[in-house]
């Protein structure tokens, strides 16, 4: 139960208040504007490969996985082992909606798996979606991994589908 302070009324969908704007009727009385309701649906990513990934560890090969993050959800791959080339063909669905907020980019995070302590950070890309409101098909073909010095460590592959929820 919200109570929301003068001009402002509760939206519902949200769950927030937002300035109440009226706009003038046919006959001059002032008339809610309708809203859209938010944008929701469902981001789909198709996980192909990677190449050129540099060595992590002293004596043996990498054991790279993807982290994807969209918004507050965040999805681990599966871990490929002894490649510098790892080939995933992994899909996983992300699902966002506006009424929390919208996420404007993809993250993808690279990681070298470790038996015993931490995971290292190979690198990470960040992909900028287009709006929200219309489906569309991205190609990774490829997108290169920045280490946390700005230096290219390798490349992902894949696919992006975005499809939007009609209401």
């Amino acid at each position: 139960n919200c109570v929301c302070r003068r001009g402002y009324q509760v939206d519902s969908v949200r769950a927030m208040c937002v300035k109440n704007e009226k706009k003038p009727g046919k006959d001059g009385e002032a008339v809610d504007e309708v809203r859209p309701a938010p944008k929701q649906g469902t981001l789909s990513i198709t996980l192909v490969e990677a190449k050129h990934l540099p060595k992590m560890d002293t004596h043996t090969k990498c054991d790279p996985f993807v982290v994807v993050t969209l918004g507050n959800q965040t999805k681990k791959g599966k871990v490929v082992k002894k490649t510098y080339n790892p080939t995933w063909e992994q899909s996983m669905t992300l699902s966002y909606s506006e009424a929390h907020e919208t996420p404007q980019t993809v993250m993808f995070e690279v990681y070298d798996w470790d038996k015993i302590g931490a995971d290292d950070f190979i690198g990470s890309a960040r992909l900028v979606l287009p709006l929200l409101d219309m489906p569309i098909e991205l190609d990774l073909n490829p997108i290169t991994l920045l280490n946390r010095k700005g230096k290219a460590a390798g490349r992902v592959e894949g696919v992006v589908a975005l499809c939007a929820k009609e209401h």
